[in-house]
């Protein structure tokens, strides 16, 4: 994306997935010069192998809120709040009012604390625990749940079958639906796998990756 000679962009980082390399920085000129058109150094961050991070997630219960309490605490901090008295800055309302929300989030929004492991374990439906026997409700419940995700299953395969179809009926007369079709099912999903923070340091943990956009959406917002 950047020159690394003079003006000319002259270097092509190539691998077998383009997800395990990210961060490609162009660096100082190897060595110097008068006229200063020295190839340029390139540094990048090559992901061999992801390795699943055991962490606690916490989650708020959104169905258990108090949310009649909630807007109270809102209403009584906005009138008291003498920011919102005397100052006319949107930026600065705005920032209160996430800070604010935060704050009544975390006092009538409960909590659950997940963690990667259990999350990852089965869990057993109701009658699994009670000497294997099956609600006769829970079990016409399950034919029923079965036989519309069948159904469900067979008309997504049937649509997608049918589209096919018409691309490959229309591709003497319109090419390049089909060269845009098989490019969107080769297409990467890309993440962000790293970011810098405010001292100009590359970080790549997740939820200080989050944090940091989180901080940025309030300055924005």
């Amino acid at each position: 994306m950047n020159p690394t000679l003079g003006a000319s962009i002259l270097d092509l980082v190539i691998s077998h997935k383009i997800n395990s390399i990210y961060s490609v920085q162009v660096g100082a000129p190897v060595g110097s010069s008068d006229k200063n058109k020295l190839h340029h150094t390139l540094s990048w961050n090559f992901m061999l192998k992801s390795e699943p991070i055991n962490k606690s997630i916490v989650k708020f219960r959104y169905d258990k809120g108090a949310y009649t309490a909630m807007n109270k605490f809102i209403d009584c901090s906005v009138c008291e709040s003498r920011l919102w008295q005397t100052s006319t800055d949107v930026d600065e309302l705005c920032l209160d009012l996430a800070m604010l929300y935060n704050a009544a989030m975390n006092s009538f929004v409960p909590k659950v604390v997940i963690s990667s492991e259990k999350s990852a374990t089965f869990k057993s439906p109701r009658w699994f625990n009670k000497g294997m026997k099956m609600n006769p409700k829970d079990k016409q419940k399950r034919v029923d749940f079965n036989k519309v995700s069948r159904r469900v299953k067979f008309e997504v395969r049937k649509a997608r079958l049918n589209h096919e179809i018409k691309i490959i009926e229309g591709s003497k007369r319109r090419p390049k639906c089909i060269f845009a079709y098989i490019n969107d099912q080769t297409r990467c999903r890309d993440k962000i796998k790293s970011i810098k923070d405010s001292n100009g340091d590359l970080v790549m943990d997740k939820m200080v990756i989050t944090n940091i956009l989180n901080f940025k959406f309030q300055q924005a917002f």
